[in-house]
């Protein structure tokens, strides 16, 4: 089950986890990391920095995690934002990834 979150606009919510670059920025491409239904993971936004950054780093290092700066929001928040920028991709966990793990991106290039 999708984990969920209290937002003080919109009450409990499922979580999305967002980079500080398109929280605080406007007209950003991003991508979106999808997760399947009744995942644990969080739906994920993350702007083409920080994107690039996840593959320099061959996946989810305390690097990225320090420079994204992570924060959960609740869906209806995450989409207002993610409203502002500019969608590059959607992407899916990758296969065999495990559970708890953070969403990863699949290599093709685009939609990770």
């Amino acid at each position: 089950m999708t984990k969920r979150v209290e937002c003080s606009t919109h009450g409990s919510a499922d979580g999305c986890m967002i980079c500080q670059h398109l929280r605080d920025g406007a007209g950003l491409g991003f991508f979106r990391v999808e997760v399947p239904p009744g995942s644990d993971d969080y739906e994920t936004g993350l702007c083409e920095r920080c994107d690039a950054l996840l593959w320099q780093e061959e996946g989810w290092t305390d690097r990225l995690f320090d420079f994204a700066d992570w924060k959960l929001f609740c869906r209806e928040c995450f989409e207002d934002v993610l409203g502002r920028h500019l969608l590059l991709g959607v992407g899916q966990l990758a296969p065999g990834d495990d559970a708890d793990a953070e969403p990863s991106a699949a290599p093709d290039g685009g939609g990770r």
